[in-house]
């Protein structure tokens, strides 16, 4: 692996030589970086993702957090909580109108669970769940809410909302959530399950879906043979 991730970084290197200003090749560069370890490098570019111009396909926000989560993932748990606390210090620095706009709101509430802030998550996936009750995505962080404390009454109730919740072309989104509250309940099995039902589904890693290898509520799964074959590629 420690080969293809090399392979992985110089491919970033080239395409930020072509493309420097680009969101989308400094994102893949510091992927890379995290893979390999280099959490500290990581964190030394973390500032230029502010400085580049808007980018049409990634967000800020999103790829500060993917970042985050991937240095997690690969072990380096240090650097992880020093890109998260990075990305609520950004948050908090937004003007009010921006901090105020539903999406990032929710980003900011994810980003307070993967950092372990998980009253402050719930506070502002509650409100915007009240707002907006049948979209899967708040049902289903309030759902690992609720499973990461221990209350599986509250737990299997947006459980059994989610699969109420689920659409013909939902892309295996509430699936994918009930496969999160499955991990973090403690059922490895349901959780391989369901994120397979989702994979099929469509939730498939790209440009709006978090890779599943970097997902916190995971974190359990990731040295379970089923789940590792699951995210296997395959070909």
């Amino acid at each position: 692996m420690l080969g293809q991730h090399e392979t992985e970084l110089e491919a970033a290197q080239r395409a930020r030589r072509r493309f420097p200003r680009n969101l989308a090749t400094l994102r893949m560069e510091l992927l890379a970086l995290a893979a390999l370890g280099r959490g500290r490098e990581v964190n030394q570019h973390f500032d230029e993702i502010e400085a580049l111009p808007p980018d049409p396909i990634r967000l800020p926000a999103p790829v500060m957090r993917e970042i985050a989560l991937d240095l997690a993932a690969h072990g380096d748990s240090a650097a992880a909580r020093v890109a998260l606390g990075r990305l609520l210090a950004w948050h908090a620095s937004r003007p009010a109108p921006e901090q105020a706009e539903e999406a990032l709101r929710f980003e900011r509430a994810q980003t307070y669970y993967a950092a372990g802030h998980a009253d402050s998550a719930r506070v502002i996936a509650a409100d915007l769940a009240r707002a907006h009750p049948h979209n899967e995505q708040y049902a289903g962080l309030l759902g690992v809410l609720a499973a990461q404390r221990g209350d599986r009454a509250e737990a299997a109730r947006f459980d059994r909302l989610l699969v109420a919740l689920e659409r013909p072309l939902g892309r295996g989104q509430a699936t994918y959530w009930r496969a999160c509250i499955a991990a973090l309940s403690g059922e490895r099995d349901t959780a391989v399950d369901l994120l397979a039902r989702a994979l099929d589904a469509g939730y498939v890693y790209q440009v709006r879906f978090l890779n599943a290898h970097v997902e916190p509520s995971f974190a359990a799964l990731r040295q379970y043979p089923r789940f590792q074959e699951l995210l296997r590629p395959k070909g």
